[in-house]
């Protein structure tokens, strides 16, 4: 077993508090050290401050961000009803889609709400899905009401976007309706409405593997 004596301690801290309050040395070198020092604290505690600031910042705007936006589950489709018309643009630019379908003041909502939507002048812009943006509402032509109009939105509307399909379906009368356009060019339509109102283009493979049957203008159908 050992034992120190504690009386040498007080001599011992008095010896270095001593070389530690000596007078400091006239070297020219020893100030440009300590101001080197200085500095160099000085811009840690600067970038510290700053990155303390940053990172409350971007804790601020997220929590603003999952305030604001609805949870992604509640923006997925699921058991929607199917509406009666729609449209589906090969794009990823939902502001372009909005301009060109000159609507203004959106709200978000969720798929649900979209696809349930009401009023004749509001419609519902999905989020990109593969590649795709729906448009869906009762805000959207319907062919057996004016089919000339109905041509004449798409070719714009196609002329503006791109690649541009639409579809129509009116389950109680069995009305129906499938436009293909490009670049303002309808490339294929077909609308019956218990007579056939447009048939343009020609059958397209997808017609052919559904085994739709499309009416030429003036055929009655028992």
């Amino acid at each position: 077993m050992y034992s120190f004596s504690v009386h040498t301690f007080p001599h011992a801290l008095l010896g270095a508090f001593g070389a530690l309050s000596s007078p400091a040395s006239e070297n020219p070198l020893d100030w440009v050290a300590l101001i080197m020092l200085g500095l160099f604290l000085g811009i840690l505690l600067v970038a510290g401050g700053f990155y303390f600031m940053a990172k409350r910042q971007i804790a601020r705007i997220r929590t603003q961000s999952s305030h604001a936006r609805p949870p992604f589950e509640e923006m997925e489709p699921d058991n929607l009803d199917l509406p009666e018309q729609w449209l589906a643009i090969r794009s990823g630019n939902i502001a372009a889609v909005q301009e060109t379908l000159g609507l203004s003041n959106p709200r978000r909502c969720s798929w649900q709400k979209g696809f349930s939507i009401a009023g004749v002048e509001r419609l519902f812009i999905s989020p990109p899905v593969n590649g795709w943006i729906l448009v869906v509402g009762p805000a959207l032509p319907a062919p057996e009401e004016d089919v000339d109009f109905c041509f004449h939105f798409l070719s714009h509307i196609s002329q503006r976007l791109g690649h541009v399909q639409f579809f129509s379906l009116n389950r109680a009368l069995n009305h129906h309706c499938w436009v293909r356009a490009h670049t303002g060019r309808i490339e294929r339509a077909y609308a019956w409405c218990g007579e056939t109102l447009w048939n343009q283009g020609k059958l397209t493979t997808e017609e052919s593997v559904l085994g739709m049957t499309c009416y030429p203008y003036g055929q009655s159908i028992e």
